[in-house]
């Protein structure tokens, strides 16, 4: 499958959508497009994401590391919350409604904890 502006002279030359002109060789199919991008090997647009996540001189989370870790992974520019107290962490959960840490947030949406961000990323 190849995505392109679909116009008649699309068969030869370079291909083209209204704005932007670019040879068949940089078209790829968007499964292959998205695996690219999550190797790093295509620069999209910037995914933000937000994690707060405990990381105290007595315990960092490892949960909170993976989730840092699956973040990066998939592409995301991540804005790193460290909870370094436990009463920095207990204000958090509690100004937030929640009972772990860490939390992901993207585009302003909870995701969650570890195993929902593993879930919302489709990883196994």
């Amino acid at each position: 499958m190849i995505y392109g502006c679909g116009c008649v002279h699309a068969r030869r030359g370079p291909y083209h959508t209204p704005n932007l002109e670019f040879p068949m060789s940089l078209l790829v199919a968007l499964p292959q497009a998205t695996e690219l991008f999550k190797k790093g090997y295509i620069p999209m647009e910037s995914k933000q994401a937000t994690l707060h996540r405990m990381v105290t001189p007595e315990h960092t989370c490892p949960f909170g590391v993976a989730s840092l870790d699956l973040l990066q992974q998939a592409g995301y520019q991540v804005e790193d919350h460290q909870l370094t107290t436990r009463s920095e962490v207990d204000s958090f959960m509690q100004a937030e409604g929640v009972e772990t840490t860490p939390q992901t947030y993207i585009d302003g949406k909870r995701i969650g904890g570890h195993e929902e961000l593993t879930a919302f990323l489709g990883e196994k």
